[in-house]
């Protein structure tokens, strides 16, 4: 009885957690765990915080997860059990969004499951083997390094070494250079941090066309767009977003009415930002008569999800939401799940990133 109490409530967290409304569209994920009956597999988006995941419970070794119809993006999908601390695992990775996918999967051979559905997924299967091959083959040639004694042995291996390692460095440049498909345009989303503006609009500007409604389109365009336009010194750029009460404000009429606005990303999502919200309430009790406001930015795609988190924390500064990352605010001050953006009255950016910890000082620097 317990185990079902359980399972039932394990089912209704991922339910909670989805951005799928049961009266939308929806594709559905259905699979077959082959060597195990019951547990939980975790699904879970590239590019979120490790915290940010769905969790999904399989009975007699089936399982089932609905999100709504959308352009399709890359799911990892990997057990519970295969999580470490740091967040490490291995997953299965596929195209999920556009229709129904069905996977068959073994804990003990997760890298090679069955996957039927999806435009996409035979070819972004065999790319991910191919590069998990190499991968593989550097990490047996570092574990051997350790072991070897003979010193030609040494040298060869460390020579093997140098070449997988330039081979995983360029696996992912060469595919989006020799393939105009949306594989293409997950990677240079993925990479988008590591490219300059220049490289990056080369990259994208042949697959925009393409897919101009794919996520990692309009995501890397607008981060493009941030290019120049966020850095310390520079005047803020403005934009409209959802208040609690579901009306929208301008972020321009929040800083001209206080001395420092304090623009701070987050998602109810991410566990670990609960400690972050927590951490800076004493700060903002002890400055906020001095003309301190905190602007609290999530891009939650679950709005009574937010609401409940924005009352759990007690979080009584302004709290607006960029839903689902429509207008891509983040993205635009290249700031990750859970950065910070410091603006005067005048507009002016006057800290980025910045740590909890580095926090007081700037404000007594400037709250003179």
């Amino acid at each position: 009885m317990r185990q079902f109490q359980k399972l039932i409530t394990i089912a209704l967290i991922g339910i909670l957690f989805s951005c799928t409304s049961v009266n939308e569209k929806s594709c559905i994920l259905t699979g077959e765990v082959l060597d195990r009956e019951n547990g939980n597999l975790f699904l879970y988006r590239p590019g979120s915080s490790q915290y940010d995941k769905d969790t999904i419970p399989f009975n007699d070794g089936k399982f089932e997860y609905h999100i709504k119809k959308q352009s399709p993006e890359v799911f990892l999908l990997f057990f519970e059990e295969d999580e470490n601390d740091d967040g490490d695992f291995t997953s299965v990775d596929f195209f999920f969004g556009e229709e129904d996918v069905h996977i068959k999967l073994s804990m003990n051979d997760i890298k090679n499951p069955q996957i039927k559905g999806g435009q996409q997924n035979a070819t972004f299967i065999n790319v991910m083997s191919n590069f998990r091959a190499i991968e593989d083959n550097l990490m047996r040639n570092y574990a051997n390094l350790k072991t070897m004694s003979d010193s030609i042995k040494i040298e060869a291996t460390k020579d093997s070494v140098a070449i997988l390692t330039s081979k995983m460095e360029d696996f992912i440049p060469n595919y989006i250079k020799q393939n105009k498909n949306l594989i293409s345009a997950y990677f240079v989303w993925l990479m988008r941090s590591s490219m300059d503006k220049a490289t990056l609009e080369e990259k994208i500007a042949p697959l925009t066309p393409l897919f101009p409604k794919s996520k990692y389109i309009k995501e890397t365009t607008t981060y493009i767009n941030g290019f120049g336009q966020n850095e310390i010194g520079q005047q803020f750029t403005d934009y409209e977003l959802t208040t609690i009460n579901d009306n929208s404000t301008a972020l321009s009429s929040i800083v001209k009415d206080n001395e420092l606005t304090h623009i701070l990303f987050w998602s109810s999502r991410c566990s670990s930002t609960d400690g972050k919200l927590r951490a800076y309430k004493s700060i903002y009790n002890e400055y906020k008569s001095q003309g301190y406001e905190i602007v609290a930015i999530s891009d939650d795609c679950d709005k009574i999800r937010w609401k409940n988190a924005i009352k759990r924390n007690e979080a009584d500064w302004t709290n607006l939401l960029d839903f689902d990352k429509e207008k891509g605010i983040s993205e635009f001050y290249h700031i990750g799940l859970s950065g910070d953006v410091l603006i005067n009255k005048n507009g002016e950016i006057i800290s980025r990133n910045f740590r909890t910890g580095q926090l007081k000082d700037i404000l007594v620097e400037n709250l003179k």
